[in-house]
């Protein structure tokens, strides 16, 4: 590593971001279809759709509570785990911390709120448009800009719910109060002040704001993002550096200062920031913001080829050296989400692309808890507009054996998920689909394959195949319900997934 730069101090926006040359462009690069990317098909050619009336039938059953807000609840009654406060504006989902033990505060607050909009609202309402989802969708984003600090350190949500409470300082401008009704030491020696702002979490709330503007198309949701980065993410220092002939940049865990931790770079974060950082820049034309997303992947680049893996520490951080496995998948899942937008800005990743697809392999054969497990061997739904399944392979398949229910005989056609002009027809009976049909193909991974026979009916469909080591793996379809089909057809399933991981 060569030509450091470290200002660890809590910077002016103009002065920080001024330090960062814009990035350059690639027509070519912009131009190209995501979906040209084996490791995008692998991860993101993907829709879900049994997840709406998951979201509504959870949502709906919780608790509606008065008098939630500071409540101490009984954590061994599952009803009280998570439940919806009903006199505060916006009707915030209340939970302690940690949601299942309340270790750190075990009191009831608004935590996380982007957490519930990322996973299950934003995408439920993309791929079903149901009002009833929608409406709880702008509750919660609603909630999040009530709860966003203003000029002067403003907080309409700590106001109003916590009027003794004093104003924050000016410098938290932009940042999200989400977690802290408690003050925390943090593991590098920072303390946190009730109601204070963080940047990593925050940048995940940031990335909830980006989606939901590109859902609905509602500017303040970007602006309140952007203020997020642009006024947030300097406070942590300015940190760079040139490995391998480009210049990579990382951001510090705590707010930066003398005063402060200031050699506490931690990978994950790295990986949270630049997705918030990439999304917003690529939304509203900020290729200062697009060339720092940019540089903190390339610092995460860096710190897999020379540690092996992601381990908690970075390199410039004195613990580096405890090799602490911990937060893995918030840094891979934020990278990957974070490719998208550097890609449609034109920005070239080509060692970056090779290094993650190496990084997936990796924590698909080694790391076993979510979404790896859930994401090992492919994904695949069936859709009730048309009966139409969509496999996504993620391993090496081969004898691929493709099986439904249908009410007749029928003629099953397979084709490429990506280019529908590569059509097989073979004619098959109700009870032979329903035994399955041997293909006489294979499947390599990001390889994506449609079966469609026109007998729409809701019951799952099943793919299975050998594996490189001649085992027989099979996955059983997600599909939708009666109440909840969504919009989602064998024609637009490739948008779906596009809206869900980067829309045009």
């Amino acid at each position: 590593m060569t030509d450091v730069v470290d200002v660890p101090e809590r910077l002016p926006p103009m002065a920080f971001w001024s330090r960062i040359p814009e990035a350059s462009s690639d027509p070519s690069v912009a131009g190209t279809s995501l979906w040209s990317y084996p490791l995008l098909r692998r991860h993101f050619f993907a829709v879900d759709v049994s997840l709406p009336a998951r979201v509504h039938a959870f949502h709906s059953g919780l608790p509606v509570v008065s008098g939630g807000l500071g409540a101490r609840p009984d954590l061994s009654d599952p009803a009280q785990l998570v439940v919806v406060a009903r006199d505060v504006p916006h009707r915030p989902i209340l939970t302690v911390h940690p949601k299942a033990t309340g270790t750190y505060s075990p009191f009831y607050y608004p935590r996380r709120t982007g957490d519930w909009l990322e996973s299950d609202f934003l995408p439920a309402y993309a791929m079903s448009s149901d009002p009833r989802i929608g409406a709880r969708m702008s509750e919660l984003v609603s909630f999040m800009l009530f709860s966003q600090y203003g000029e002067g350190g403003s907080n309409d949500f700590v106001a109003t719910c916590f009027p003794s409470a004093p104003a924050g300082p000016a410098e938290w401008v932009g940042g999200w109060d989400y977690v802290f009704d408690w003050e925390w030491l943090d593991g590098y020696g920072y303390q946190w002040r009730l109601h204070e702002p963080d940047h990593h979490v925050n940048a995940m709330m940031a990335a909830t704001m980006v989606r939901a503007y590109e859902l609905t198309g509602v500017s303040r949701y970007l602006e309140s993002a952007r203020a997020f980065v642009y006024h947030q993410l300097p406070r942590y220092g300015f940190h760079s550096g040139v490995w391998r002939g480009r210049t990579y940049y990382w951001t510090e865990y705590n707010p930066s200062g003398e005063e402060n931790p200031v050699r506490d770079a931690t990978d994950n974060v790295q990986a949270l920031v630049a997705q918030a950082v990439a999304m917003v820049g690529l939304r509203t034309g900020d290729r200062r913001m697009l060339s720092y997303a940019r540089g903190l992947l390339w610092h995460c680049v860096r710190e897999w080829v020379t540690d092996g893996r992601w381990y908690y520490d970075s390199a410039e951080n004195p613990m580096n050296q405890r090799k602490s496995v911990s937060h893995d998948m918030a840094t891979l899942l934020p990278l990957l989400a974070c490719v998208p937008y550097l890609l449609r800005g034109g920005v070239r990743l080509d060692v970056e692309l090779d290094v993650l697809a190496e990084a997936y392999e990796f924590y698909l054969a080694h790391f076993d808890g979510e979404p790896m497990n859930r994401l090992r061997l492919g994904h695949l739904s069936k859709l009730a507009a048309d009966g139409a399944s969509f496999f996504t392979a993620n391993q090496s398949g081969t004898d691929l054996v493709f099986a439904d229910r249908v009410t007749r005989d029928v003629e099953l056609r397979v084709c490429s998920g990506v280019d529908p002009s590569l059509e097989r027809v073979v004619a098959v009976s109700a009870d032979d689909l329903a035994r399955g049909v041997a293909l006489g193909l294979s499947a390599e991974p990001g390889d994506v394959l449609r079966f469609s026979h026109g007998d729409a009916r809701l019951t799952p469909s099943v793919v299975s195949y050998h594996d490189a080591a001649g085992v027989r793996r099979s996955l059983t379809a997600a599909v939708p319900t009666a109440d909840f089909p969504t919009d989602v057809t064998a024609a637009t399933y490739a948008d779906t997934a596009m809206r869900l991981c980067c829309p045009d």
